[in-house]
């Protein structure tokens, strides 16, 4: 391609501003067609380009500048889960275990999604990722432990965070 035919395509294409302008058309010595901005002095047609389609682009939203949909739609896969929650132990239950054994058990509805992950974390340390409802947990130490669950999707945002129980486990002891 002849640089006055890559002239002429990013002229066209250059945007608004070569819009404004006028365009002329004349032939060359050579024969070749030549678009020009300046008026030349011999015989040259005027150009009318039609005008540009112009798209405004969208707000960007948050740091990274980009407009992100999925943020405002829904999914279609993504159900509305309308409950979390620890079922097993109960809230504020004392476990006698010498083994420290307990056994945790999750309620959800409606069922994890495909795509979805179930975190129960215990004292803040996560003990189970994956579509399990229920754990078994031994060699937990003496003391009072905290349970928490949530529901994180593919991208990990939080779906929803269930109810947060507490439990006491207690061994026994040669002085009691």
């Amino acid at each position: 391609m002849n640089k006055r035919k890559l002239s002429l395509i990013f002229a066209l294409l250059a945007g608004p501003a070569i819009v404004a302008a006028e365009i002329y058309q004349t032939i060359d010595a050579d024969g070749n067609v030549v678009f020009t901005d300046v008026p030349p002095h011999d015989n040259a047609t005027e150009v009318t380009l039609p005008e540009l389609n112009v798209i405004n682009s969208p707000r960007s939203y948050g740091s990274g500048g980009e407009y992100d949909r999925s943020s405002h739609k829904k999914r279609a896969d993504e159900k509305n889960y309308t409950q979390l929650m620890v079922t097993a132990p109960q809230d504020d239950t004392v476990i006698r275990s010498n083994e420290g054994k307990v056994s945790i058990s999750v309620a959800i509805s409606p069922a994890l999604t495909p795509g979805d992950t179930l975190i129960i974390e215990l004292d803040g340390r996560q003990i189970n990722s994956g579509n399990a409802t229920s754990v078994s947990l031994s060699g937990i130490d003496r003391g009072t432990h905290t349970v928490s669950t949530r529901v994180v999707n593919s991208d990990g945002q939080t779906r929803i965070s269930g109810n947060n129980i507490s439990f006491h486990l207690k061994k026994h002891s040669a002085l009691h």
